[in-house]
């Protein structure tokens, strides 16, 4: 069963007040990929509001991603 999808998916821009809200409700974890606690980034975040926004707009605008950005960590857990 070959089929394709040419469905478009789109983006919208967040804002500032947006990003604020997700970081606040970040679980507190360890350090991901970027080596970036959730904690440090609650503590540190309105230093760099305005930059994240922008990035994350640029990223959302452009379709470009870092290569960081799209690794993830998975972690098996024992029953």
């Amino acid at each position: 069963m070959d089929e394709t999808i040419d469905e478009k998916v789109e983006f919208s821009e967040v804002n500032e007040s947006g990003v604020e809200q997700i970081i606040l409700h970040l679980k507190d974890v360890g350090a991901g990929t970027d080596g970036l606690n959730s904690k440090l980034l609650k503590k540190t975040y309105a230093c760099i509001l305005s930059k994240l926004t922008f990035f994350i707009n640029l990223c959302l605008r452009t379709g470009t991603f870092p290569k960081l950005l799209k690794a993830a960590a998975a972690y098996i857990q024992g029953r």
